[in-house]
């Protein structure tokens, strides 16, 4: 399988993911050692995975480390990798082989295909994620290879997620919009419509379930729309409100083959939590947060063709932790870009249609890409 791959130097096709491997007992650069990208599906499909199922994924590039330890993965003609884009994105794991246990990161990518279908590429306007990985007892594409096919040595270009159960929902954030009382004539509407796709973080462990760690995001796919509208300050008071999506997380683990690759039946001490699907919105009112880069409206506006904000605390993991009973008790991040299928409309009461007010940004103005919570002042 991997040797029909083609080499990453061969292709014309610019890199999907690049960045630094290192052993991590040395923090040496970890030359010669073997680096795959495996899509994995949307999550609609897995949505519609029972327990013990196998996770169809599928490996669709290699790359070596070099001397220096960096790598880039590059995808080239595959027709079986644009199955796996959906709606722009595609969602992989980034493996460093190893002669025990391999390095897992999971990434969603934000992906277009280049005219005549030649392979995949970052999506305009964006660059290829660095991604800086560090591995235990590495292994080369030689080492692998030639210790397949023994029952001491398992074949570790070989290994399968098995799908193991619900962990149940939790909140993920997705918009912090305020309103100061001095503009309490000016109310906004959040949208997020179906088919909306939002990047939300993931969690892996290497020494079983009490070992979580946030690492890396997977995309998923609302399907329904929620709107949350009307919402505004009083005469009297402040409003500020943050916006969620209630996403399911599935727990994963990973299992490897010691039949010459084709039935995974020894499984590791690796699992994953990722999300499966989004089953419902809420709200929150929170504080006013201080927001200072603003621009000037005499009317109304929506913001919709900007990256929204990626809330890096946007989903605690604790409530899935004390449920299932297993070590996720941190935050990790959400977003869910602003385009035609997410907004943020903000419109004045008609008696005050003459009268200016200010949008202004936590983080950067708010009609540019990531400008953290909204407030109207």
């Amino acid at each position: 399988m991997l040797p029909g791959l083609p080499d990453p130097a061969t292709l014309a096709t610019k890199a999907l993911v690049e960045g630094v491997v290192v052993d991590a007992s040395t923090s040496k650069p970890a030359a010669g050692a073997l680096v795959t990208m495996e899509a994995w599906p949307s999550s609609g499909d897995l949505a519609r995975l029972k327990p013990g199922d196998v996770v169809p994924t599928v490996v669709i590039a290699k790359a070596q480390v070099q001397d220096d330890g960096s790598y880039q993965l590059k995808v080239g003609k595959s027709p079986v990798a644009q199955q796996f884009i959906k709606d722009g994105k595609i969602d992989v794991n980034i493996v460093v082989h190893s002669l025990s246990e391999p390095t897992v990161f999971a990434q969603s990518l934000d992906v277009a295909v280049p005219t005549g279908g030649e392979g995949i590429e970052p999506a305009p306007g964006t660059t290829a994620p660095t991604i800086n990985l560090k591995a235990t007892k590495v292994a080369s594409l030689t080492a692998v290879l030639s210790q397949a096919d023994t029952i001491e040595h398992p074949r570790y270009d070989q290994t399968y997620w098995v799908y193991q159960k619900s962990l149940g929902t939790t909140p993920a954030q997705i918009e912090h919009v305020a309103g100061l009382k001095a503009k309490s004539w000016v109310s906004w509407t959040v949208t997020n419509k179906a088919s909306t796709s939002s990047t939300i973080g993931i969690a892996l462990s290497t020494s079983g379930l009490a070992g979580f760690s946030a690492s890396g995001t997977q995309s998923v796919t609302n399907s329904q729309t929620a709107t949350w509208s009307g919402q505004r300050a009083t005469s009297t008071a402040d409003a500020s409100y943050r916006y969620y999506l209630t996403v399911e997380y599935g727990l994963y683990q990973m299992w490897e083959s010691s039949s010459h690759g084709y039935f995974p039946d020894r499984p590791t001490s690796q699992y994953k939590a990722a999300p499966i699907r989004l089953a419902g919105n809420s709200i929150n009112k929170t504080t006013v947060p201080n927001a200072t880069n603003c621009n000037t409206y005499s009317s109304g506006v929506k913001f919709e063709s900007t990256q929204a904000t990626t809330f890096s605390q946007g989903v605690n993991l604790s409530a899935l932790s004390n449920r299932a009973g297993i070590g996720l008790n941190f935050s990790v991040s959400s977003k869910s870009g602003r385009s035609v299928s997410q907004s943020v409309a903000f419109s004045q009461d008609s008696t005050h249609k003459t009268s200016t007010y200010k949008v202004c940004g936590v983080v950067s103005y708010p009609d540019r890409n990531n400008p953290g919570a909204l407030v109207v002042k």
